[in-house]
């Protein structure tokens, strides 16, 4: 799905005024850089923000000092509303939002009305970190974000049990980097590249059980280490001939060409940039022996682009014959997910959500669920309570599917969510299930697979 978001600037004030008549379907605290004009604009903003605010649904948009009403239940969102990850952070918020206003609209959770406090990152470790205890201070039953990685190192850290005194779910909405520490209360609504790598090691084993030396390839951060790990568990460590780091920045990969090439290996596994990967292959192919068999290329889903291919020139016949895997949509889902992007083009003047949106969006949604089945909001049944919400019996629901999920859960029954980035069905380590699809290259040409079950 390819999304291009059309909406104004979270970064913007936008007042809010009591609305007399209508209940209240949610308040959202934005932080200081709602307060901040002149800041960089974003292009989202006022689609679900209007919806809570400008439209006069709401009751009032609390500071981040004021005290909450015992009539919410406040849940946190870290997101990068400034620097570098903005245009992915103001997405997610817009998502929550539209979440919260769905929810509250059908009935709201434990009977009192959902509400986000917002806080920026600045696309700053350091920043999540700091803003994390702030959150907890507001008494928020649990946080979700965001794009950058790091902050959830940090945000980890800083929520973590031992320190806080209080166990807090946090939902990542858009952190994959299968290095990503582990943690009880850390859940993913957005599949880890880890599980990617690994299902590419399965099918490697599968599809091409000859395969006896593989270079692994990897670029030096932690989704290349992660991607590595992964598949390199997955094929087995006996058939894993070399690893070969590829150093940040380098602007010539000849002398990891001719170590690949020097194990004559029979497959190489590529867990690069497109931009490595220009750089590497050409370098083996003027290595390789003559009349040599090349290497069977192993492809993530990094690398599933055509421009990619194009752009290889002659060693473009280095990538025939190649096998990768790349996420896809869940067919199981499929009406879900056109839901959800109904709602959000309807509540952002047509726009259509960013990557990870629909992650975020599915976050809020399993949280309220699992609030409501506990019928508490505290921590330690929330971090139990999460993966019982997305798998198993119970009566399915999806997106703008509160009010059947409440009617059940308070008649004492159970739930699964199937969401708009496809069925969650939470792990023993907090991961969403992935949907992928195998993709080969034929005569120079991406190909896609059937999608994996």
């Amino acid at each position: 799905m390819s999304y291009s978001p059309r909406v104004s600037s979270f970064a913007d004030t936008i007042s809010c005024a009591p609305h007399h008549g209508s209940p209240p379907l949610a308040a959202v605290s934005g932080g200081e850089n709602n307060r901040k004009r002149g800041a960089r604009s974003s292009p989202f903003g006022c689609g679900a923000r209007a919806a809570l605010c400008c439209i006069g649904l709401v009751l009032g948009c609390e500071d981040q000092t004021d005290p909450l009403p015992q009539t919410v239940i406040p849940i946190g969102a870290v997101e990068s509303l400034t620097g570098d990850g903005m245009m992915a952070g103001t997405g997610l918020r817009a998502a929550i939002n539209l979440a919260v206003v769905e929810i509250n609209k059908a009935g709201g959770v434990l009977g009192k009305t959902l509400m986000v406090v917002h806080q920026d990152d600045a696309s700053d470790p350091a920043k999540g970190a700091a803003n994390a205890p702030l959150l907890v201070q507001r008494g928020v039953v649990g946080v979700i974000g965001g794009p950058d990685n790091g902050v959830y190192t940090a945000l980890l850290a800083a929520t973590d049990a031992s320190k806080m005194k209080k166990p807090l779910p946090i939902l990542a909405a858009a952190a994959t980097s299968p290095a990503l520490a582990v943690s009880d209360n850390l859940f993913r609504t957005a599949p880890s590249d880890g599980a990617e790598a690994r299902t590419l090691g399965a099918q490697a084993k599968a599809v091409m059980p000859a395969l006896a030396r593989v270079a692994v390839v990897y670029s030096d951060n932690a989704w290349g280490r992660g991607m590595a790990a992964g598949f390199s568990a997955a094929l087995g460590s006996a058939a894993v001939a070399r690893k070969v780091l590829v150093p940040a920045g380098a602007m010539s990969l000849a002398d990891e060409a001719r170590m690949i090439v020097s194990d004559n290996p029979d497959g190489l596994a590529l867990f690069t940039t497109a931009d490595e990967a220009t750089k590497l292959l050409p370098e083996i192919l003027a290595k390789l022996p003559a009349m040599a068999t090349p290497p069977r290329l192993l492809l993530s889903g990094r690398l599933h682009q055509q421009a990619f291919l194009d752009g290889l020139g002659t060693a473009k016949s280095l990538a025939e014959g190649a096998l990768g895997v790349v996420r896809a949509p869940d067919p199981m889902t499929a009406s879900a997910q056109g839901a959800f992007v109904a709602a959000f083009q309807a509540a952002n003047m047509g726009a259509d959500p960013p990557p990870y949106a629909d992650s975020a969006y599915d976050a809020v949604y399993i949280l309220a669920a699992a609030i409501q089945a506990a019928k508490s909001t505290d921590g330690a049944q929330l971090v139990s309570g999460l993966p019982g919400v997305t798998s198993g019996g119970g009566t399915a629901f999806g997106p703008g599917g509160w009010a059947q999920a409440l009617a059940t859960l308070q008649a004492g029954g159970t739930v699964n969510y199937d969401g708009a980035s496809g069925r969650l069905e939470l792990d023993d380590a907090g991961d969403a299930r992935g949907v992928y699809r195998t993709y080969s290259v034929m005569t120079g040409m991406l190909m896609d697979g059937a999608v994996l079950p």
